[in-house]
C-alpha cells in the first residue's frame, strides 16, 4: 500500500500578514462572480504593483458576497478554484 503525504506551508508576504481586504463599489446582487475577480485582482495588483499578483504570491482567496451569481449555478455556489491558478473563490459564508 503506499501513502502520500502532503503537507502544506503558508509564509507571510513580507510584512503582510497574509489578509487583505479589498472593497469595490458594486452591487452584488446578481452580480457576477467573475466580474468580481477580475475587479479584485487588478485591485490588488495595484495595490502591490505588480502586473499580476499571481507573480507575487502562490494563493488568492476570494470571498464573494452574498448575491454574486456562479453562471449556471445561479447563486446556489459554495466555492470553486481554477485547475492550476493561485485563485479560489467563494461564496459568502462558506
Amino acid at each position: 500500500m503506499l501513502y502520500l503525504i502532503l503537507s502544506l506551508i503558508i509564509t507571510p508576504l513580507h510584512n503582510i500578514i497574509g489578509i487583505t481586504t479589498v472593497t469595490l463599489d458594486i452591487n452584488a446582487t446578481g452580480g457576477s462572480r467573475v466580474a468580481f475577480e477580475s475587479n479584485v485582482t487588478t485591485v490588488l495588483n495595484t495595490r502591490f504593483g505588480v502586473s499580476s499578483i499571481s507573480d507575487m504570491v502562490d494563493h488568492v482567496m476570494v470571498c464573494m458576497p452574498p448575491g454574486t451569481t456562479g453562471g449556471v449555478f445561479g447563486d446556489d455556489w459554495a466555492a470553486y478554484a481554477y485547475v492550476r491558478s493561485f485563485l479560489a473563490s467563494f461564496n459568502d459564508e462558506w
